[in-house]
């Protein structure tokens, strides 16, 4: 999951693994998706949010619950 990423990841969300209708709207609302490409720029120690860089120009603070739902591969 994005949620277990380091500072510096890259990758491709692969897989959204949530049924909440809301959730996915949100997520649908920044412009990610499955293939999106994503870099972890920041970790936030107080809540383990990731802030993130998505398609190379989609800056997103993700709470650490959607962080733990969308899952990623590696570009490495």
């Amino acid at each position: 999951a994005l949620s277990e990423c380091e500072v510096g990841f890259s990758g491709v969300i692969t897989r959204v693994v949530d049924s909440n209708q809301a959730f996915l709207s949100y997520i649908d609302s920044l412009g990610i998706g499955l293939k999106s490409t994503v870099v972890v720029t920041s970790v936030l120690d107080f809540d383990q949010s990731r802030v993130c860089l998505f398609d190379q120009s989609n800056d997103c603070v993700l709470s650490l619950y959607a962080s733990q739902h969308l899952f990623v591969k590696s570009n490495v």
